[in-house]
């Protein structure tokens, strides 16, 4: 397994000294489990037969899942490298760069290698997808506010 990971390595250049496979199918692993979810927060338990929404639950599980897929892109990008604008890449600029990447804010300090790219758009698509389920378990508790106050 280490020769396929030196190869990519000495070909391509992009997967920093310090990571083996075995922690790229670790974080691959941790990927699927924060995507699975999101899916499930997002389209299963809303729409599940017979199922009461509770907008503070919602909440707090989507909360949750950002936290989740802010670190496990910031994973992501401290193996395929990020490019600095100064002089190197702390861990703690991963989850910066993660957390203004998932906001799509985009300030512009940092941008993804070409290797990285991908992982960025998809987190900024991620992250617009959970703001729309933020908004949504607000506006199920105010509608079930006003319904209950009827």
């Amino acid at each position: 397994m280490s020769f396929l990971i030196e190869s990519i390595r000495a070909h391509y250049g992009f997967i920093a000294e310090a990571f083996t496979i075995y922690d790229i199918i670790i974080l691959s692993v941790l990927s699927v489990f924060a995507l699975t979810y999101f899916v499930w927060l997002a389209l299963v338990e809303p729409f599940a037969p017979e199922t009461t929404i509770n907008p503070f639950s919602l909440f707090i599980d989507t909360v949750v899942s950002m936290i989740l897929m802010i670190f496990v892109f910031a994973l992501w990008y401290r193996i395929f490298g990020l490019k600095p604008h100064s002089d190197t890449v702390q861990a703690l600029d991963t989850v910066y760069f993660s957390a203004v990447t998932f906001s799509t804010l985009g300030f512009g300090d940092f941008s993804p290698k070409p290797q990285s790219q991908v992982f960025a758009a998809v987190q900024a698509i991620l992250g617009n997808l959970h703001l729309g389920v933020i908004v949504g378990s607000i506006f199920t508790a105010i509608q079930r506010s006003k319904n209950s106050v009827k």
